[in-house]
């Protein structure tokens, strides 16, 4: 197991054992914070992303700089690779580049999205697609090879809304009471969904989206029928 800190220090585990092995001082590389990290297909081989707008191939062990992408007009936020593809994707803020990892250049550059991108994988449905979402909850499906988005919505959270009674509600309570305080919270939560962002997300196999939001709630939301199937409270 490999780990970094921002100050660019790269630590080696025994992930079995969880011992630590070996200690490597990235900054002959680049002299910015590192902000994203993936392994290579060969041993010893590390994608590194810096503060700096660029990525890194580099031999570990030999302590060796191999390649450099450049192209970014940000920090680099995340790395991906495609399994059993030479192909590496780059994440910076709300701009991806597509690289072949054969010829070292970069295929492809899409900005379609309007924020942070804050998921990407391949699809679960065609190997030739890579899925999308960024912080303003746009949902996005696109072809690496030919660049083309195939799909585009925005995940509607207002799909669910809160309307039932409280549980603690008393018995003997007013209706006309109970129905205004029913409108209030609901207003309360369209106010709500107005102003969130996702912080993390991930896609299920079955298109079911794990949503944490910066409202301290975790959302449950399929793809397929577009609608929020469940709402948890993170305290």
């Amino acid at each position: 197991m490999i780990s970094c800190s921002l100050d660019r220090d790269l630590r080696v585990w025994q992930r079995d054992t969880g011992v630590f092995q070996k200690k490597y001082d990235l900054s002959s590389f680049t002299n910015e914070n590192v902000s994203a990290i993936k392994l290579g297909k060969t041993e010893g081989m590390l994608f590194l992303g810096s503060k700096d707008m660029n990525v890194y191939l580099i031999d570990v062990q030999r302590g060796k700089l191999c390649v450099v992408y450049e192209g970014h007009w940000s920090r680099v936020t995340s790395i991906y690779t495609l399994p059993g593809k030479d192909i590496l994707v780059t994440l910076s803020e709300s701009n991806i580049k597509v690289w072949d990892l054969e010829y070292d250049e970069c295929i492809k550059n899409m900005n379609d999205h309007n924020s942070l991108i804050v998921y990407c994988a391949i699809s679960h449905k065609d190997s030739q697609l890579i899925v999308t979402i960024s912080q303003s909850l746009e949902y996005k499906e696109w072809n690496y090879v030919t660049g083309d988005v195939v799909k585009q919505c925005t995940i509607n959270i207002d799909t669910f809304v809160e309307s039932t009674p409280r549980h603690d509600q008393e018995p003997n309570t007013n209706f006309s009471e109970v129905q205004s305080q029913m409108t209030d919270r609901d207003e309360a939560l369209r106010v709500e969904k107005k102003n969130v962002n996702i912080v993390a997300c991930h896609v299920s196999e079955n298109d079911l989206a794990f949503i944490a939001v910066d409202t301290n709630k975790i959302i449950i939301y399929s793809l397929q029928t577009n609608e929020v199937i469940c709402i948890f409270n993170s305290y």
